[in-house]
Order: structure tokens, then C-alpha cells, then sequence
């Protein structure tokens, strides 16, 4: 299930262990996503360890020599976020070296992975496995009142029965919850707040969406949260960025030119006019966590960066092709290379 708190539990034990020194001398996160090659995979982690030797022309075997060759004397932890078939970690470099007799003990190699699908767990071997469960009510509650407001939530006793029943509408998914808390968070109005529920709950809305269940508790908090955006240009900017692959960091000062260059921001006389409207776009959107600041630990970015949940884009694709506005304007499969537009029937 997406959005239930997997990433949020790797990051937790990479913080832990990075505070750790004594324990891993390398401690290493990648995100897999749907369709990753192993190639990238490989890369991704050379850049982690500020690892020059491999090359574009290498194969994977290589690479993987090269990362082996790189860690086998090193305790590393490979934390791999979101896979969604078997990897071989021994291609990552998380082979362990022959020990002769005599020799000391060889170097510690843990990985951790998440995925959605027990099929994969089986299929790489794992260990020991945790599920990651909805939350109970008293816990959906309290990451509500940690992503909303809590001085409109304790002055009005209205609102927070409102809002007590939005949470419970999440059933459990911690994505839900605090994408509705932070969609509604500053709104000092009960009439808000009721309409809000209303529209939750209002099952001719939601005649046209088929999904799983999970997924349309998940479309119906994001549906909310991009209709309660201020205007058309800030929801644009938003299904914009879904045109990036899964996962994938965006440079902030290459978006707001792309969505000038893509005339959602278009009404100003000079070009700072324009970036300073689209870093105020930005900043609603990361206020509602439709976007998420994020910081490459392996680069001078700082916090330039920016992500869009996978979960949250896979809602926002599902948006873009229910917009009759957007039919045959948008086509989105990341990786692919199209060069030339597909004829319908294609």
C-alpha cells in the first residue's frame, strides 16, 4: 500500500544509524521506484559514496566489481526504498568477500528494503519482515493535530469535531491524513471545515473514479487538497510536475523557468515578476506537502530541491487524464525517450 509510512520508517533507521558512527562506516539510501534499471541503481550508490571509477560504458557486472571492490572492507548499510522486483545486491556491491581461517571477522553488510509486495520480500530472500499497518484512530488523530492548525482545532470545538471525522475518513493511511491536515490547516471558517466533509463523503463525486480501496481514500484527500489550492495556475503548476520521473529531485530553479516556459505563469512585465509568482507557487505547494522539500546529502544543493511523493504523482497523472482540458496534450512514461508523438492508435 503507498502512503502507509514505509519511506518515513527508512528514514527514521538511516538517521539512527547516521548518528551511529561506530556502527556502519557507510550508511547508503537509494529509491528504487517502478521500472528502475539496475544500472541507475549502481550509479546512484557510486555517487553516494563519491565513487568515480564507474563508468557509462560499463556493464552491470563491472559496476558491480567496482562497488564490491570499493565496500568489501567496509560495515555498509543499503538502505533501498520502494522496490518493486528482485534486485541483486550482490551487483550493489553487498557481496560478502571469501574469509580464510584465521582471518577476523568479515565486514557487516545489512541491507533494508521496502516494497509493497510480499512476492518480493519471498523473492529477495529477506530475513525478517515488518508490515507497516494503518494507524489507529488515536494515532490517525495525532498526526491530524501535528499537520493542522492546533490553535483553530482548540478554539473551536466545531471544527474539531469536523475534523475529527475528516480523520477518520483516512482510515488509517498517513499520506491521507496529513495531506487533508495541511489542505485545511489555517482555516478558520466551521463552513470550511463542513464542506470539506461533505465533499469526502459525497459519493456521486467519486462515481466516475474506479480504484482499490486504499488508492481512493488516497485520491479522494488529494482531490480536496488540489481543489482547495488558491487558483487554476497553482493546481497547473502541480500536475506539472508530474511530468518528472518517480522519485526523482527537482532542481526548483529549473521548475519555475519550465512552468514559464510552459505558459502557466504568464501574466507579468518582467521575467523577476514572474520567478518571484512562481516561488510563491511553490511554496503553497510545499505548504500543502503536495510537494515535499528534499536535501541531497551528495551535492551542493542545499535546499533547492524539491519531490513529489510517488504516491501523490500517481494521483496527479490520474488527474491530468481525467482533465478534458489536457486531452492529447499530455503524455507522461518517464524513461521512455519519446522523440516523435504516438499516433492515437499507438
Amino acid at each position: 500500500m503507498g502512503g502507509i509510512g514505509k519511506t518515513t520508517m527508512l528514514k527514521r533507521i538511516q538517521q539512527h544509524y547516521l548518528l551511529k558512527h561506530t556502527i556502519f562506516d557507510r550508511v547508503i539510501w537509494v529509491v528504487a521506484s517502478k521500472g528502475c534499471q539496475l544500472k541507475r541503481l549502481q550509479i546512484d550508490i557510486a555517487k553516494s559514496l563519491k565513487l568515480h571509477t564507474l563508468e557509462e560504458n560499463d556493464d552491470e557486472q563491472t559496476c558491480g566489481d567496482k562497488l564490491f571492490s570499493f565496500l568489501k572492507s567496509r560495515n555498509c548499510l543499503l538502505l533501498l526504498d520502494d522496490i518493486w522486483e528482485h534486485v541483486d545486491v550482490q551487483l550493489l556491491g553487498m557481496a560478502h568477500s571469501a574469509t580464510e581461517r584465521g582471518q577476523q571477522q568479515q565486514p557487516r553488510k545489512v541491507v533494508v528494503f521496502t516494497t509493497r509486495s510480499e512476492i518480493v520480500c519471498a523473492q529477495m530472500k529477506a530475513e525478517k519482515k515488518t508490515k507497516v499497518k494503518c494507524l489507529d484512530s488515536d494515532q490517525a488523530w495525532k498526526l491530524f493535530e501535528q499537520n493542522s492548525d492546533g490553535d483553530v482545532l482548540s478554539s473551536d470545538a466545531g471544527i474539531k469535531f469536523v475534523a475529527e471525522k475528516l480523520a477518520k475518513e483516512c482510515a488509517g493511511l498517513p499520506l491521507a491524513l496529513v495531506t487533508i491536515a495541511r489542505a485545511l490547516s489555517g482555516k478558520k471558517s466551521w463552513e470550511v471545515w463542513n464542506d470539506a466533509l461533505n465533499q469526502i463523503r459525497d459519493k456521486h463525486e467519486w462515481t466516475t473514479v474506479c480504484l482499490p480501496e486504499d488508492s481512493f481514500v488516497m485520491y479522494k484527500a488529494f482531490k480536496l487538497s488540489y481543489d482547495s489550492l488558491e487558483n487554476d495556475s497553482i493546481r497547473e503548476c502541480l500536475l506539472c510536475c508530474a511530468l518528472w520521473p518517480e522519485d526523482h529531485k527537482i532542481n526548483k530553479f529549473e521548475l519555475i523557468p519550465c512552468w514559464i516556459g510552459c505558459g502557466i505563469i504568464s501574466e507579468f512585465n518582467v521575467i523577476n515578476e514572474a520567478l518571484a509568482k512562481g516561488c510563491s507557487y511553490l511554496e503553497a505547494l510545499m505548504a500543502t506537502s503536495l510537494l515535499e522539500k528534499c536535501s541531497d546529502m551528495d551535492s551542493s544543493y542545499g535546499d533547492t530541491l524539491v519531490k513529489m511523493h510517488d504516491v501523490i504523482r500517481d494521483m496527479a497523472l490520474l488527474m491530468v487524464f481525467g482533465l478534458e482540458s489536457n486531452k492529447r496534450k499530455w503524455i507522461v512514461k518517464a524513461g521512455v525517450g519519446l522523440s516523435d508523438l504516438p499516433r492515437q492508435e499507438e
